[in-house]
């Protein structure tokens, strides 16, 4: 078991993003945070993951471009000698109700997703399997409350989440290496700004723990299954939504 893990962690402006960052340099990891240069860091994670056991740096680059992805995984490779951990962590997709949405907008949420998830696994898996060891988690865009009205047209991505998964696993899982689909509910610190109070006790009646989910709810399964005892779990889909999906 290394003691250290080196986690690559794709996208940092969603609330579990931040959260896994804390997390993993709370027990000791060292962090990359891999972010589109045409999104604007959030600076707060870096400097709470300071404060903390582990250590964290960003790399931004331009997403569109595979290559990138490429020299951005050797140089975590040439620093650190090694990947333990990829988390692709989702973008949050262009909210259109399903009618008038744009095939504009549904390949940007597929470059921003798929794409990306396909991209950074391509490039980190090889090194993995050199070390016969690793953890590969994709997580699915969280729910929100207005989902249902405006952007079920993420159903599609989170299925294709769920394959490219099942697809990796298969082809990893004999050199040591898990891969496995993180499909959160609704996440209280991305929910509360979208509602009045009263809208937001209506939904929390909807959910059978009566709970919106902390981001770190979310990341404490992170934190399972790349751990030893989650060797034999993999190609699978963990839900954590309180039950709102029964």
């Amino acid at each position: 078991m290394i003691e250290s893990k080196v986690v690559v962690l794709v996208r940092t402006t969603h609330s579990i993003a931040k959260a896994a960052a804390e997390k993993f340099c709370d027990q000791g990891f060292r962090v990359v945070l891999w972010e589109d240069n045409k999104t604007k860091v959030d600076e707060s994670i870096i400097a709470s993951c300071n404060l903390r056991k582990g250590s964290c740096v960003v790399e931004s680059f331009d997403f569109s471009i595979q290559d990138n992805f490429e020299k951005a995984a050797v140089h975590v490779i040439k620093k650190y000698g090694r990947i333990d951990v990829l988390v692709n962590n989702p973008k949050l997709a262009p909210v259109s109700k399903v009618p008038n949405l744009s095939t504009e907008a549904w390949h940007e949420t597929i470059d921003a997703n798929l794409s990306v998830f396909l991209n950074s696994i391509s490039v980190i898996a090889p090194f993995m399997q050199q070390q016969k060891i690793g953890s590969i988690i994709n997580c699915c865009l969280p729910l929100r409350i207005h989902d249902s009205l405006t952007d079920r047209h993420y159903d599609g991505i989170r299925e294709g989440v769920k394959g490219i998964t099942q697809l990796w696993a298969r082809e990893l899982g004999q050199s040591g290496i898990t891969v496995n689909t993180i499909i959160p509910g609704y996440i209280e610190e991305d929910n509360l700004p979208l509602a009045d109070s009263a809208e937001l006790t209506q939904f929390r009646l909807k959910i059978p723990v009566r709970r919106f989910a902390k981001a770190l709810d979310v990341v404490n399964a992170y934190s399972f299954l790349i751990t030893d005892d989650a060797s034999y779990i993999t190609g699978t889909e963990l839900v954590i939504d309180g039950g709102v999906r029964i």
